[in-house]
């Protein structure tokens, strides 16, 4: 007998109960191991945990599927979280022996006299994939859960560029001077003429979602801790 999938409004509670069980599980461990405020840690480095976030997904900076770390619905995001987790896992991993690629040519790396260096990479790897690991999975149990809160109002340009209801941003940059002053002008096109101007750019606020996400994520948690900081 086959598993049944829990129903779209089924999930959306179960996955948001999952988020909110270990953001509260991190208050208690925070609270008794290290005698911090699990929220006010998170607070003040934020920032810098967004752009954390930002390098761990450019392991994956073509796929759809990131998008979901920017999403509004838990079941998504909880999915996006897993999914970086996975992928970021395996692009880590030793190549198989059957299916191993064309290696590239490093300088000097050939000879038996400079074998130890490739040794002293291998083993410099390891303990180095191992902690790029534990802080991945560290990301997705501590930071993951508070995130999609700060998301639900850092992912609103993003979100709503996605929805088509941010105009799209064209221009189109002068490159010769056909006439004395012209080069450089740059002119705003509609998207009907750009579509006909093979020069054009696409130059839209939220052109990377996830990018515009992150920057606004810092810029959030930067005024909630300046916020903290005069009230506290």
């Amino acid at each position: 007998m086959t598993p049944t999938r829990p129903r779209p409004v089924a999930a959306i509670f179960l996955h948001l109960g999952v988020i909110l069980i270990l953001i509260y599980l991190n208050w208690m461990l925070f609270r008794v191991f290290f005698h911090q405020n699990y929220f006010l840690w998170y607070l003040k480095n934020g920032a810098l945990i967004s752009l954390a976030t930002g390098f761990l997904a450019l392991t994956w900076t073509s796929m759809k599927a990131r998008l979901g770390l920017i999403s509004s619905h838990p079941s998504a995001y909880y999915a996006a979280c897993l999914q970086i987790l996975g992928v970021f896992y395996h692009s880590l991993s030793p190549t198989n022996s059957e299916e191993k690629p064309e290696p590239k040519e490093i300088p000097f790396d050939i000879g038996l006299n400079f074998k130890f260096f490739e040794i002293l990479d291998n083993v410099l790897y390891i303990l180095l994939a191992l902690l790029m690991l534990l802080l991945c999975f560290a990301w997705t149990v501590i930071v993951a859960p508070l995130v999609y809160f700060v998301t639900l109002i850092s992912g609103v340009p993003a979100r709503q560029e996605l929805r088509g209801k941010i105009e799209p941003t064209y221009v189109f940059e002068e490159t010769r001077e056909r006439f004395r002053g012209d080069k450089g002008q740059v002119t705003i096109l509609k998207p009907d003429v750009a579509a006909k101007s093979p020069g054009s750019s696409y130059l839209s606020f939220a052109r990377d979602p996830f990018a515009v996400t992150q920057a606004t994520t810092a810029l959030v948690l930067w005024i909630a801790s300046t916020i903290y900081t005069r009230v506290a």
